[in-house]
């Protein structure tokens, strides 16, 4: 069974919480009459086993961190015992301020139970005392929420006499003795003849003297051996009292003088000494010593302890030494374990031995057995400690190390460390497309490390590369991961992909003039796109704005391209021009960026008029500001042989008739140079290609820019001039009475007449292949009239001529008789001049 006293489970938690300047209140003291199996068990409870009556205590005093009080128990306490008990157990309970009563701490008498007498009224009660020492927290204060009424015991009164009261009453009373010998009358005569001091040293020896005159007395000093023993503070072993030893007391209850052990008087007043119970190897040969007293023993043995003190207590065996000091200042009993320890085995393996470089060694399942001196064994494997902890590259074993009694032993245990083989990307990261100068994420990749051994793990811990900003040519990560000297090595793919970074318009459009209501043609543009990363390539797949019809003020188209989620613009510089579609409110370069176009018969109809005014000297006329209307006869009219992108006109209109320009010699025969004569002599010789008429009168076969003097083309309006497109015209140009096809050539004219077939649209008197290469104009395709009338009598027709020689006579030309039809006349009679041109 137990001895001794331990702090509960419960009261070391307790005990534990507090801090510097609580207070610890001892709530009660309990006797009981259980007793604890051992330590352990004792440690545990929370209540006394058996429990009794409550008891009382001293004050609590705090020494340190040590608390320390005497607790009593009195047969008187708690109205009396009725009746007697065997105490085996006693508890300390305690709280901290409204906190849980808890039992701090358990006494165990074990087999050394004590019995308290029932309670007798007028009889000395039965008294047991146990001192309790508890550390504590540095600072804390104790108190009790009992009385403690703890008798005082003979000791106590000394202790308290000799530290408080005595050396009170000495400074009392030496300060009245040394008033009272400071004054000189103090003693009147009575010391008178007398020696007033003594001066020896040492212990004195009175003597009286009887004489004559009655004794006298002197004081001298005492002689050792003769009037006194000399005292010893040094007993040999056989004078040392035991608790065996007699001792004699005086029985108040028979008036007798009686004698006794010790031992039995230590019973019976409840006084209790601190024992060691060392816990050793069979036959070891056990001593405890403080230096003054030496007690020995074999085996586990208890040492009742006669002191306080530091005792060292020593076990051998088989050659083999232990030994621990052990500072005895108050407890009941003191375990020392000196067991000897001649070696440890592992007697079962752990369940794991095989790892990874970096785990800890785990000892679950292992069995370490320690042998002892005396062939004894013990599982002591939760008191081993285990090097290394942590695996290594090229582990093979753990070391194994059981300390007991301050020797060491050591065993090993065979451990394999696994081996790195190859890692793999076993899940791809959630992010594998990048943008040209983003960086690599792993999130959501997982890496799985493979063993030689054929085991494998996800692992962290690696590292990847490149890690900066990504480039084209970066289509793979490289992630190595190292477990000791082993680096392995994997890749995951990626794509990266370059961002736009701009458009440019490398190439403008064909087409960057435009009329309002027109749409925007991308023909001909080329939109190049730049990337971040420096690279660039023509683009197609764009849009633009606006799309639709353009209006004034459009003057830049919006080119936006995408790619990669990514938009940018870039603008295209155009010019809009808007277009009336009352010819006449458009100016001369308006139509004539129009007709550039082709784009004519898109806003104005054959017929339509523009006013010009005709101003100049035409051959021998003088025409003075005429306002005439020109009108369109036809949209890139026979286009394939006299030019594309040419809106054609003939001079002319006033108001809504048709007429012909005619000079004074109109009607008659004239050899004049400058009449409105096809020649100035009667001939079609040199066809209409050398005629007077074209070079002298129009002057058609000149540059507008720079007319010939006296000619038509002088007299029209410079802005009307500037746009004039030339025109090529077949004509028979030989003339001389033979309709010969050959004798149809081409002639570039700014200022033409129009041909027999381009009015009619059939061959009457022309040369017959003049067809081949000419179309009639569409104002006269659709029926329009062809009489013409004088512009100066527009209510007279008149004949106007033709360019077409009058094929199989040598004299004649073509021309449009007053009533509309082919006709002819000599080449040196004036008639009306009705041209046409194009712009």
């Amino acid at each position: 069974m137990f001895y001794g006293f331990v702090i509960t489970e419960a009261g070391n938690s307790l005990l534990a919480s507090m801090v510097a300047g609580q207070t610890l209140t001892i709530t009660k003291a309990v006797m009981g009459e259980g007793t604890a199996d051992n330590a352990e068990a004792a440690r545990k409870l929370t209540n006394l086993i058996t429990p009794g009556p409550e008891a009382t205590s001293t004050e609590p005093t705090v020494d340190g961190n040590n608390v320390n009080m005497i607790v009593e128990y009195r047969s008187d306490l708690n109205g009396g015992l009725q009746e007697g008990f065997w105490i085996g157990e006693f508890g300390i309970f305690g709280k901290i301020g409204n906190g849980a009563e808890t039992m701090i701490g358990y006494g165990s008498l074990g087999d050394a139970k004590q019995y308290v007498s029932a309670y007798v009224a007028g009889a000395a009660p039965d008294v047991r005392r146990y001192p309790v020492s508890i550390t504590v927290t540095t600072g804390i204060q104790v108190d009790v929420a009992y009385p403690a009424e703890a008798w005082m015991t003979a000791e106590d009164v000394a202790d308290y006499f000799n530290g408080t009261l005595k050396p009170d009453l000495e400074d009392g009373l030496q300060d009245l003795i040394d008033e009272h010998n400071e004054d000189p009358n103090a003693h009147g005569g009575a010391l008178e003849n007398k020696q007033d001091k003594i001066e020896v040293e040492g212990i004195l020896k009175g003597t009286k003297t009887t004489g004559e005159g009655g004794d006298t007395y002197s004081v001298g000093a005492a002689t050792p051996g003769t009037d006194y023993q000399a005292p010893t503070n040094a007993l040999t072993a056989a004078q040392a009292m035991t608790t065996q030893d007699l001792i004699p007391f005086y029985d108040v209850t028979n008036s007798q003088h009686k004698r006794t052990t010790l031992q039995a008087l230590k019973e019976a007043i409840g006084v209790q000494s601190p024992a060691i119970n060392v816990t050793t190897c069979a036959g070891a040969s056990v001593t405890c010593s403080d230096g003054v007293t030496t007690l020995e023993g074999t085996g586990s043995t208890e040492f009742e302890l006669p002191n306080v003190g530091n005792w060292t207590v020593t076990a051998q065996l088989n050659g083999e030494s232990v030994s621990e000091v052990v500072n005895v200042s108050g407890a009941l009993l003191y375990e020392v374990d000196l067991m000897i320890t001649s070696g440890i085995a592992v007697t079962t393996q752990p369940t794991k031995t095989t790892y990874f470089i970096g785990e800890a060694f785990d000892p679950a399942g292992m069995v370490v057995t320690a042998t002892f001196e005396d062939d004894t064994t013990e599982n002591v494997t939760e008191d081993c400690t285990f090097s290394p902890d942590t695996m290594a590259e090229g582990t093979q074993s753990v070391t194994v190390t059981y300390q007991r009694a301050g020797i060491q032993k050591t065993a090993t245990v065979a451990v394999a460390v696994r081996t790195l083989d190859h890692i793999a990307v076993t899940t791809a990261p959630t992010k594998t497309a990048y943008n040209y100068g983003e960086t690599f994420n792993p999130a959501g990749m997982v890496v799985t490390a493979y063993y030689t051994d054929d085991t494998s793990r996800a692992v962290t811990g690696y590292t990847y590369s490149p890690t900066g900003a990504l480039a084209m040519n970066n289509t793979t990560i490289t992630i190595s991961y190292s477990e000791g000297s082993v680096t392995e090595q994997t890749t995951q793919a990626i794509t990266v992909s370059k961002v736009l970074d701009s458009i440019e318009i490398t190439t403008p459009p064909t087409k960057t003039a435009y009329f309002s209501g027109e749409t925007f043609n991308p023909a001909g543009m080329v939109v190049t796109a730049h990337y971040n990363d420096g690279s660039s390539a023509a683009v197609s797949g764009y849009t633009y704005s606006p799309s639709g019809a353009l209006a004034a003020g459009n003057n830049t188209i919006t080119v936006s391209y995408s790619e990669g989620g990514v938009t940018k613009t870039d603008t295209q510089a155009i010019t809009v021009t808007t277009i009336s579609n009352t010819l006449n409110s458009n100016s001369w370069a308006t139509i004539k960026a129009v007709s550039d176009a082709g784009q004519g018969d898109n806003y104005w109809d054959v017929g339509d008029t523009k006013q010009i005014t005709i101003n100049g000297k035409v051959g021998n006329t003088n025409i003075s500001n005429l306002a005439i209307n020109v009108f369109i006869i036809g949209f890139n009219h026979n286009a394939s042989r006299e030019g594309s992108n040419r809106i054609h006109f003939k001079i002319g209109k006033i108001g809504n008739t048709q007429v012909g320009l005619c000079d004074s010699e109109y009607g008659n025969y004239t050899s004049t140079s400058g009449a409105f004569t096809m020649n100035t002599s009667n001939t079609n010789s040199g066809g209409w290609a050398n005629s007077h008429m074209r070079k002298t009168v129009l002057g058609s076969d000149a540059s507008p820019t720079s007319p010939r003097a006296n000619t038509l083309l002088a007299a029209l309006p410079a802005d009307l001039r500037a746009v004039m497109k030339p025109i090529t015209k077949y004509s028979d140009n030989t003339g001389g009475g033979n309709n010969t096809a050959s004798y149809v050539t081409s002639t570039t004219d700014y200022l033409p007449l129009l041909s027999e077939f381009e009015y009619h649209g059939t061959r009457t008197y022309a040369n017959s292949a003049e067809q081949n290469f000419q179309q009639q104009y569409a104002y006269y395709q659709a029926g329009n009239s062809k009489v013409h009338y004088k512009h100066n009598a527009t209510g007279t027709a008149a004949r106007a001529w033709c360019r077409s020689v009058y094929a199989t006579g040598t004299s004649y030309f073509c021309l449009v008789g007053t009533n509309g039809a082919a006709d002819y006349s000599n080449a040196s009679d004036s008639w009306a001049v009705a041209a046409g041109f194009a712009a």
